[in-house]
């Protein structure tokens, strides 16, 4: 098998029918072709270094096909567009590249925003307290206050008694 340069592109293209020899990581690199450049396929499973141009002939085809060959006969899918060299990527359109970018900016926008909120919610949980330790703190003093007060109260009303 030869191996035919990028820069030779509009040269017919190598048989991609027999495996090309492993590289050094041990993955195997296969040329693809575009649908147009494949040769019709007999669907005979071939050798491992036969091409189909070079495989024996599969059985000649009936010259006059039944109504029922002809109806099983439906017109072929059109072809799938012509993979990349990276093989065993799942290859996404530009169409879902650019939803997925949005999805993701969108999630990015949300995250953002629940930040801002979480870190209002915190800064309003830490000045609560703040508050509740002042308030803590204070409690003794207001306490001796308040029963100050009220032993004034109680003897100002033991006085309005008598």
């Amino acid at each position: 098998m030869t191996e035919i340069p990028m820069s030779d592109a509009a040269a017919p293209a190598a048989d991609v029918s027999s495996p090309p020899a492993p590289e050094s990581s041990g993955l195997k690199k296969r040329r693809w072709r575009s649908p147009s450049q494949e040769p019709p396929r007999t669907g005979k499973k071939l050798k491992k270094n036969e091409s189909e141009s070079t495989a024996a002939p599969a059985s000649a085809p009936d010259p006059a096909p039944t109504l029922a060959a002809a109806a099983a006969a439906a017109p072929a899918p059109a072809p799938a567009p012509a993979p990349s060299r990276l093989s065993g990527v799942h290859l996404r359109t530009k169409a879902e590249l650019f939803e997925l970018a949005a999805k993701r900016e969108d999630e990015w926008k949300t995250r953002q925003i629940q930040l801002a909120d979480d870190k209002h919610a915190l800064e309003y949980y830490k000045k609560r307290v703040e508050e509740t330790e002042r308030a803590i703190a204070a409690a003794p003093a207001k306490i001796a206050e308040l029963k100050k007060e009220m032993k004034r109260l109680k003897s100002a009303a033991f006085a309005a008694k008598k």
